[in-house]
């Protein structure tokens, strides 16, 4: 698909940006769900968690901040690997 893109006058740039945005958006969705998910948790094992509140902000912060630099990462590297492939050749097998 990003070939492609490339063969029809692309920029890789632009490629590697529609790509990473559309997995930070998957992440981002992600992130609501589990955050609506981990503070509903949070209450129901009020009685499990020592010294951390139910809905700690820097403890959901700093997950959450990891998981989206995880999700960033995990886009940016196959895009920019993919949008250095020569578009002849994605043309020619596909």
């Amino acid at each position: 698909m990003t070939g492609q893109r490339l063969a029809v006058g692309a920029v890789p740039a632009v490629v590697v940006r529609l790509f990473v945005s559309r997995g930070c958006a998957l992440a981002g969705f992600g992130l609501l769900l589990g955050l609506g998910g981990a503070v509903m948790v949070g209450h129901l094992a009020r009685s499990l968690l020592f010294s951390v509140g139910a809905a700690d902000p820097l403890d959901i912060g700093l997950t959450a901040l990891v998981m989206l630099a995880t999700a960033l990462r995990a886009s940016y590297l196959p895009a920019r690997r993919a949008s250095r492939i020569d578009p002849m050749v994605t043309l020619r097998e596909g």
